[in-house]
């Protein structure tokens, strides 16, 4: 996994709603709490009830989807993932030599030196009882960011703390979740990214 521009790896978080990962391909189409109608023609515009679905996409990730579902969108050429279920800071890790990476969600832990110690693929790759959620194909180039900012605002963002873009292998992954505690003080949700074919 490569990160693009100048950004560092780091923690990702939102403003209290869901994030989103999306391809790069499609997120000058992403409304965020913008109207789905405005963006359509380039421009943003508020929308009058930016949590009604109908009328904005932030709308469409705040309907109660649970850890990680992918949503199917009009125009759009790759599905987006919305990652759901309580707000929670997020970091990808590197990809390993099968191009598999992985998304981990902080739920509790005492430091993040310690925290990210546990992030290691061979701790991962000891995990037995992933739940399979879907499978999906994922572009070249994606976003991890707050699902309330909108797409074409993302040039003026790239020293935000709550948008990331990445390179990785293009393709069908199968994601799947896991509650991975490796002590009583740690505690973090994983999906998996594992590259089919």
């Amino acid at each position: 996994m490569k990160i693009n521009s100048n950004q560092e790896n780091r923690w990702i978080g939102s403003a209290g709603g869901p994030c989103i990962i999306i391809s790069s391909n499609d997120l000058s189409k992403w409304s965020g709490t913008g109207k789905i109608d405005a963006i359509k023609d380039g421009k943003y515009e508020e929308a009058d009830d930016f949590m009604d679905a109908s009328q904005a996409h932030y709308g469409l990730a705040c309907e109660g989807f649970e850890d990680i579902v992918k949503v199917e969108i009009d125009d759009f050429e790759y599905t987006p993932l919305i990652i759901g279920g309580e707000p929670s800071q997020m970091k990808f890790t590197d990809t390993d030599e099968q191009g598999t990476f992985y998304l981990v969600r902080w739920v509790y832990g005492e430091s993040e030196e310690e925290f990210e110690g546990y992030m290691s693929f061979d701790n991962f790759n000891k995990i037995d009882t992933w739940q399979e959620d879907f499978h999906v194909n994922i572009d070249a180039e994606f976003s991890l960011m707050d699902s309330a900012i909108c797409g074409i605002d993302i040039p003026e963002l790239d020293d935000a703390g709550d948008f990331i873009s990445f390179s990785v292998i293009k393709g069908s992954y199968e994601v799947s979740t896991v509650e991975y505690e490796p002590d009583e003080e740690t505690c973090m949700l994983i999906h998996r990214f594992k590259k089919k074919g």
